[in-house]
């Protein structure tokens, strides 16, 4: 398939391609897992200190043993 092939260049396929994208984007679940991982994000953020050293975060946040795993 080329953009030239007729099937492709039709309004009838931009016009479905549209629709299809607008209902992945309106999509509530979509929504959902987008407000939890800026969620998450913004906890991560307040609980970790911002703006220090490299040894500080090495001495407060040691890899061995990780914090819940990470």
């Amino acid at each position: 398939m080329t953009l030239s092939d007729p099937a492709i260049s039709s309004p009838t396929f931009l016009s479905q391609l549209g629709r299809q994208t607008l209902r992945t984007v309106s999509d509530l679940r979509l929504a959902i897992i987008l407000l939890l991982a800026i969620a998450l994000f913004s906890i991560s953020g307040t609980i970790i200190e911002q703006g220090q050293t490299l040894t500080f975060y090495q001495e407060n946040y040691p890899e061995d043993p990780a914090l819940f795993g990470f």
